[in-house]
């Protein structure tokens, strides 16, 4: 059984969220309650614990598959003296979401590092000026000599290879890690870091959570759309605001992420195969070709993008409308009786306790009359000021949306993940490489190449902002429909957009014309890339991405 919100799950004697009915543990566990008026931000001798992070990531993040902790699980973490990130979450979302999003944040800069290294191993490999052990994919390319007599030999084993790579360090990279004995990031993640099994380490586990925070050197948010609505992952959010932290430490990552970024890759790679096989096509026949592939491969895209875009809609609002109060608790949901209720056992008030918590955490300010009206305090919270909460709800308002809404805004778009996104043009862009040293007009080779790299810089990132943009329209306008025909169409009109966003923006990079007869006439296009994409990352966001402004409220 975990606890809080990056382990939402019971363990006595504080309950949570409905999804977390076995936090608590009865006769004991209100007793020691009654004596723990607050939580502590001091963690004893032998409590702080850390987990590798190949560990978490082992068999896909079987550990976020079930709520309910084992005897084995807490020997999977280790003594630490710090950690090196706080994992929170809520266990409502998807295991496979998290495990994804996990392998974004720790694996995905390596993943790109290495399929960059083996596309030049394999260019190294393939081109005559160096090695040239490995055969060429095809003697020439229309894409570059316009059906001319020239040949120019294009490479393939960076195509090939390269997906296979990103795929196995993507996944595996901290497990490689420490095969290598290198050393691997030790994260917190409440079932694995406290003692499940025996009752006084779970206690003494649960009092101590925010002192995990103070020695955590950032605070990783794996964001869905319950976060806000979750008593402990509050609680948590609370712990690191209330040590004044700097924000940059935080990681706000939305759990679709991973998801979209390795779909994208794999997409991206089918494409650049696609165009390196039908090579022989005339321009106009290998758009259609485009076309036809994109607009094929669109609809997983597609109801995976409207979701994250709506929801990043929503949460404008749900940060406006914020409040601790509205949070979600287990055990004033089953008013504090324990399953099943002829038992006649009471829950103790997790509620209060967090309360109470946040008032000794952020000192009141104000006079009473400012306090929440809507707040009775009796029994349990009598000694709870309520203008200590409104202080927490001001700084989540004030501090954090302004954070938040900068990096994962509606239509923001990390550009770095756009680009990794996009590495399947920089694997083409050395095999197209492999020409130099063969073809005799360098120059020819040279702009080739270089086109390769402003479609992975500058065309895919632009085209990726695009769509986001047009789905996020497309939301405003039509929401998510609850009846099938009406969302069918949406994914229907939707991958028209992103088909035709793709090809108006791709397809000057491929109708050019020929490098070698026209080389100045790609210049300006590229010139256009590149500032569009500065365009779409620098300036082109929603107003509340951009400044933190109020939006009108979304239904749900």
């Amino acid at each position: 059984m975990a606890i809080g919100c990056s382990g939402e799950e019971a363990v006595a004697p504080i309950a949570i969220e409905p999804a977390e009915e076995d936090r608590h543990d009865n006769e004991e566990g209100e007793r020691e309650t009654n004596m723990m008026p607050t939580l502590s931000l001091e963690v004893e001798d032998g409590f702080l614990r850390g987990v590798p992070i190949n560990r978490v990531l082992t068999g896909f993040g079987h550990v976020f598959a079930s709520k309910q902790g084992g005897p084995t699980d807490y020997e999977q973490s280790v003594p630490v003296s710090k950690l090196d990130d706080f994992v929170s979450h809520d266990w409502n979302s998807s295991r496979l979401e998290k495990f994804m999003t996990l392998c974004l944040i720790h694996n995905g800069p390596a993943a790109s590092a290495c399929s960059i290294l083996t596309a030049m191993v394999t260019h190294v490999l393939q081109s005559k000026a160096f090695v040239g052990v490995l055969p060429y994919a095809r003697p020439y390319d229309p894409d570059v000599t316009d059906f001319t007599d020239y040949t120019l030999h294009y490479g393939i084993w960076a195509q090939l290879l390269c997906p296979l790579v990103f795929t196995v360090v993507y996944f595996e990279w901290q497990y490689l890690k420490s095969l290598l004995q290198r050393n691997v990031r030790l994260v917190f993640v409440d079932k694995l870091c406290i003692d499940q099994m025996d009752r006084a380490k779970k206690m003494k586990g649960i009092r101590q959570l925010a002192g995990f925070l103070v020695h955590s050197d950032r605070f990783v948010i794996c964001w869905s759309r319950q976060y806000f609505t979750r008593l402990w992952c509050l609680f948590e959010l609370a712990g690191w605001l209330h040590q004044n932290r700097s924000l940059q430490s935080v990681v706000f990552v939305p759990l679709s992420y991973g998801v979209i970024v390795y779909m994208t890759v794999l997409f991206l790679s089918l494409m650049s195969l696609s165009v390196t096989f039908a090579s022989p096509l005339s321009p106009a026949m290998l758009m259609s070709l485009l076309g036809v592939l994109f607009f094929t491969m669109t609809p997983p895209f597609v109801p995976l993008l409207r979701n994250i875009v709506h929801h990043l809609r929503l949460l404008p609002t749900q940060i406006d409308n914020f409040t601790v109060m509205a949070a979600s608790c287990h055990c004033c949901d089953v008013n504090h009786k324990e399953a099943p209720a002829e038992s006649g056992d009471r829950i103790p008030c997790d509620r209060a306790l967090i309360y109470r918590t946040l008032t000794k955490w952020f000192p009141p300010s104000g006079s009473p009359s400012d306090a929440h009206p809507s707040l009775e305090l009796k029994g349990d919270m009598v000694d709870v000021d309520p203008r200590s909460l409104q202080q927490f709800d001001d700084s989540v308002r004030k501090m954090f949306r302004s954070f938040v809404l900068a990096r994962v805004g509606p239509t923001k778009v990390s550009y770095p993940h756009a680009v990794m996104g996009s590495l399947p043009y920089v694997w083409r862009a050395c095999d197209v490489a492999v020409a130099f040293g063969t073809y005799p007009d360098a120059s020819v080779v040279a702009w080739a190449f270089f086109k390769h790299l402003v479609l992975a810089g500058a065309t895919i990132p632009a085209v990726y902002k695009l769509i986001i943009h047009a789905a996020s329209l497309q939301d405003k306008l039509v929401g998510k429909p609850q009846a099938w025909w009406k969302n069918a169409l949406a994914n229907l009109s939707l991958s028209v957009i992103a088909v035709s966003l793709m090809m108006l923006v791709y397809a000057p990079m491929e109708m050019g014309g020929s490098y070698e007869a026209q080389p100045m006439l790609q210049l300006p296009v590229w010139l256009a890339q590149i500032f569009l994409v500065g365009l779409c990352y620098g300036a082109v966001d929603c107003s509340c991405c951009r400044k933190g402004k109020r939006i009108k409220p979304i239904p749900d």
